[in-house]
């Protein structure tokens, strides 16, 4: 992956924060993420988690996302 980064960071030369938002549904994959960019974009395993657990619960998303 950090091959990856670095040769699409060179390619475009980009100056600004890189994000990672494909895949990103569970601990591993978050903490994967966060290890070789500046963070991660969550999108359809939270609205999955909102459909399911309803909008009040979003606490318990973060900590089952960011904590093993």
């Amino acid at each position: 992956i950090q091959s990856f980064i670095n040769h699409i960071e060179a390619s475009l030369n980009l100056k600004t924060p890189q994000l990672i938002g494909f895949g990103i549904s569970n601990f591993e994959t978050y903490n994967n993420a966060i290890n070789y960019s500046s963070g991660a974009i969550i999108g359809s395993a939270f609205i999955e988690f909102v459909k399911k657990e309803g909008i009040n619960n979003i606490e318990k998303f973060i900590e089952k996302i960011t904590k093993k």
